[in-house]
């Protein structure tokens, strides 16, 4: 799926030894996808103009399951 996605990339392997705390991230994130939790706290590497970080924080405001435009 990243293949068709970003067809000019290289796909790399995740280095290891892991981060401490990836399998705690990869759970999170599984359950949130999954309906299970409704707040998803991971660390975010965000590099982005003052209005990108803006819309970001206004869309981490939307309640979970709620919609709008």
């Amino acid at each position: 799926m990243l293949e068709k996605e970003y067809p000019a990339e290289r796909l790399v392997a995740m280095s290891k030894p892991y981060h401490p705390d990836f399998q705690k991230w990869t759970e999170a994130l599984n359950d949130y996808l999954a309906g299970t939790h409704s707040h998803l706290d991971l660390p975010l590497d965000t590099r982005a103009t003052a209005f990108q970080i803006r819309v970001w924080n206004y869309l981490q405001s939307i309640p979970y399951g709620e919609v709008q435009s």
